[in-house]
């Protein structure tokens, strides 16, 4: 009986790893989402101005 709990103790730390490693994922998934909506943004902010400066031009 003993060495049952011992080996069921040892899975269960195994499987937290495995979370760590997960949740690492996760976070670098979600800097990347991060990262790609600051470039949209930087882009969009970059259409604007040019729209700007051509608005400016005609007038």
């Amino acid at each position: 009986m003993k060495k049952k709990l011992i080996k069921k103790k040892k899975m269960k730390k195994k499987k937290k790893k495995k979370k760590k490693k997960k949740k690492m994922m996760m976070m670098m998934m979600m800097m990347m989402m991060m990262m790609m909506m600051m470039m949209m943004m930087m882009m969009m902010m970059m259409m604007m101005m040019m729209m700007m400066m051509m608005m400016m031009k005609k007038r």
